[in-house]
């Protein structure tokens, strides 16, 4: 097959070149464009190039270079046609009007034909490629027809959970899922409303991240954008509000493109007003003949809470190998809850009290990320440049004016406290990376980060100051090789990592990480694959569980973080067999985890029946377990998206030993009718999820239940629907301990009807069927 390509492009070299050996003197008019394959997208080298006359008459022919650029001269203007032949595609024709000295035709898609072509057929129908940690969904114009907003897009890929409620995606068993823009960290939250749907043309899932990333990413989505931008302007408003608790978050999107520019711009108000109620009980043995309770009742009905988020990107395709972003985002956040606490303490003194409160929060995160990307004349060899700058205030502050009384002193008491906690961060992440295929089955990458950050945690209580400041340095140097060996494909790598910590000048630490990991896959078939994968990682105390202050929030229960905590080292194996058939999918995966020095809360309860939450490392936790997705389309009218993870769980702390089976599980279900109406459902149902002193437990909900319509001839959509119509939100937690027991209850009214429009305006693109995007109250917790 190869012999005959290469055959093939010389026959039509030599031609040009015996027939035309004077051609070259007299070239006046230049005639540019690039050839690529119509389905991937991908630019095809070698492609033979030939400019006909108006009379048949062949004036001249070349072939494309390795990034699918060609170049031809006229010796005059005109009308010419352009003809495009390669091994495997269809022949292409495209009239060609010369009347300057330059036309640049841009990018020229020709299509594979459906026919066995020896060794290897080229299928036009498969869009979708899988290799060795990813699975590549490349973008097509009936994809693109009827898409408005990128989640349309996103709705496309089987491996996908696409969430109308939060505006989110994730791929389906992982927990988390980072998401980047061309391979582009920008360091916060990812608004996919933000991005134009014609200019995607693919996106990778990357199931096992190599060494390459941090170890909290689970998963990588990778959105991939034409290198030509929507040229003119497009842009979407959404609004939706919802009753009872009144919330409201609209969204402006706004986006310009020119042929080598991407700019956009995009606010994000949010408003929130959530009622919040919990409740409170413990039983503290202190000895075989008293025990203390303690109960609380806590309401928060009026609260105010106001986000206004203000993003902005450039892309600028400097040419064909340089690429440059520059990123922008500033969150602003104000919030006012008055609230009201009913607590007792029952022991050898009762005491009964009523705090009556305000919370005002004010936090505020800047983000600045500028991404180079420098492609090499060498097919897939890159080095890229990724910088991003934070800067973050928070300021939580309480006003607590309480009612004591006792039943000793048979006396009531009036007190004030306040509560004011800080923090202030600088932080700066540098990413150099560089990928070199050595040869067609052996690929390397490498790469180097340097992490810097200076928090400053302040704390007031009754005129009482403490502070302290967390200097952190982090880098890392990795190394993966990639291996084709036939149908099996390997990817093996290591990272060494080093973390220096020092808090407030007097307690330095580093600590040195080695991380393997390794993937092993291999496609049984067009229909079935398999995936093996291990990888260690390692997590970082945050700099607030690092703060050693002790922080009463009511007279019987306090917080304590620990400055000497240990990172925490994850071991996880996985194995996962997917079948794939058009557009439903099948995946069952298999997993093994292991939590070394596991960071989490541990509870203990003094002879004063206070309680006290301390930031601490425990042995360890293990999980193993099965997780089943399924996503079923027919006929693009109805699509059926069921997830269910059954798995066991048990920690291990000194001598103490906890086992827990449980699960998670969803449902999503979505029909359309004639195009124009979607009618549809989300439900989830969690089992209990296992804590080292107890259990966490959340009820079952109908997320929502929604009805939408297509207005404005296309160009807008009204819904309306009501979301947990059965249940109020509720979480159970329990703690167990050798001497005391404690059960705590979180309502959260968020059951309540809405209404959401969409309106678009993007030049000649139709708007889809798509569930307007709400938010619930889950980001809560």
């Amino acid at each position: 097959m190869l012999s005959k390509y290469y055959l093939y492009s010389l026959r039509v070299i030599l031609f040009i070149l015996i027939q035309y050996p004077f051609l070259s003197y007299s070239q006046k008019f230049n005639i540019t464009g690039k050839v690529t394959d119509e389905i991937t997208g991908s630019p095809l080298i070698m492609c033979a190039v030939r400019l006909i006359s108006d009379n048949n008459s062949l004036l001249g022919g070349t072939i494309s270079d390795s990034l699918g650029n060609f170049q031809l001269s006229a010796s005059s203007k005109g009308e010419y046609v352009c003809v495009l032949n390669y091994i495997g595609y269809s022949e292409k024709k495209i009239n060609v009007s010369v009347k300057s000295k330059k036309t640049d035709l841009g990018a020229i898609q020709i299509q594979p034909k459906s026919k066995q072509l020896n060794e290897i057929q080229v299928n036009a129908s498969q869009k979708n490629k899988s290799l060795v940690d990813r699975f590549v969904f490349t973008v097509d114009s009936a994809d693109l027809a009827k898409a408005v907003t990128s989640l349309d897009v996103m709705r496309k890929i089987p491996d996908l959970d696409v969430s109308d409620i939060n505006k989110s995606i994730s791929i389906k068993g992982k927990g988390s899922s980072l998401i980047l823009i061309n391979g582009v960290n920008r360091g916060g939250a990812i608004n996919l409303l933000s991005i134009n749907p014609a200019d995607i043309e693919k996106v990778e899932l990357i199931y096992n991240p190599s060494s390459e990333y941090e170890s909290e990413v689970d998963g990588v989505i990778n959105i991939i954008l034409k290198n030509n931008p929507t040229s003119g302007s497009s842009g979407e408003f959404d609004l939706s509000y919802r009753t009872i608790y009144r919330a409201a978050e609209p969204a402006f999107v706004y986006q310009y493109g020119t042929k080598r520019t991407r700019f956009s711009v995009n606010y994000y108000p949010s408003f929130k007003s959530i009622p919040v109620e919990t409740e409170l009980s413990r039983v503290t043995k202190i000895s075989d003949t008293l025990s203390y309770k303690y109960g609380s009742k806590y309401n928060s009905n009026d609260r105010f809470e106001l986000t206004n988020r203000l993003q902005g990107s450039l892309d600028f395709y400097i040419n064909e190998k340089n690429f440059l972003n520059l990123y922008i985002e500033t969150n602003l956040t104000n919030s006012d809850y008055k609230n009201k606490l009913e607590s007792h303490s029952l022991g050898l003194d009762s005491v009964y009290i009523n705090s009556l409160s305000t919370s005002k929060t004010f936090y505020n995160v800047n983000n600045a990320t500028l991404y180079y990307k420098k492609n090499f004349d060498k097919q897939g060899q890159e080095f890229t440049i990724n910088n991003n700058f934070n800067y973050l205030i928070a300021d939580y502050k309480n006003l607590f004016s309480d009612t004591i009384s006792s039943s000793l002193d048979k006396l009531k008491k009036n007190e004030n406290r306040e509560i004011d906690e800080t923090g202030e961060k600088i932080a700066n992440n540098l990413k150099l990376d560089y990928l070199h295929p050595l040869n067609d089955i052996l690929k390397l990458s490498t790469g180097v980060l340097l992490y810097f950050q200076s928090f400053t945690y302040t704390f007031l209580s009754n005129n009482q100051k403490n502070s302290d400041v967390l200097k952190n340095l982090k880098w890392h140097y990795y190394l993966d090789l990639s291996l084709k060996i036939k149908k099996i494909n390997i990817r093996a790598g290591s990272k060494v990592e080093n973390n220096i910590s020092d808090l407030s000048n007097n307690s330095l630490k580093t600590q040195f990480q080695f991380l393997p990991s390794l993937t092993i896959f291999t496609q049984l078939n067009k229909e079935n694959s398999l995936r093996l994968g291990y990888r260690k990682t390692a997590f970082y105390p945050s700099a607030w569980q690092y703060m050693p202050n002790l922080v009463y929030y009511d007279y019987y229960n306090a917080t304590q973080g620990n400055p000497d905590l240990k990172p925490v080292n994850q071991d996880k194996v996985e194995m996962s067999h997917t079948f794939r058939n058009k557009s439903n999918s099948l995946t069952t995966s298999f997993f093994y985890s292991h939590l070394t020095n596991m960071i989490t809360s541990v509870r203990t309860v003094n002879n004063q029946n206070i309680s006290i939450r301390k930031i601490e490392n425990i042995d360890g936790k293990s999980t193993v377990g099965t997780d089943i997705s399924y996503n079923f389309i027919y006929n693009e009218i109805l699509n059926i998206k069921p997830t269910v993870k059954f798995f066991r769980e048990w920690f291990s702390n000194k001598s103490d030993s906890r086992v827990n089976y449980s699960f998670n599980a969803s449902l999503s279900f979505s029909y359309t009718h004639k195009e124009k109406t979607i009618v549809g459902f989300d439900i989830v149902a969690n089992g209990k999820q296992l804590l080292v002193q107890g259990y966490d437990y959340t009820e079952p909900s109908i997320e929502d239940i929604y009805i939408q319509r297509v207005i404005f001839k296309g160009a807008g959509a009204f819904a309306i629907g009501v979301m947990n119509p059965f249940f109020i939100e509720k979480t159970k937690s329990v703690v167990e301990d050798y001497n005391f027991n404690q059960n705590y209850y979180e309502k959260i009214y968020s059951s309540c009807f809405f209404i959401s429009f969409t309106y678009n305006f993007a030049k000649g693109i139709e708007l889809n069927m798509k569930k307007i995007d709400r938010q619930t109250e889950k980001d809560l917790k």
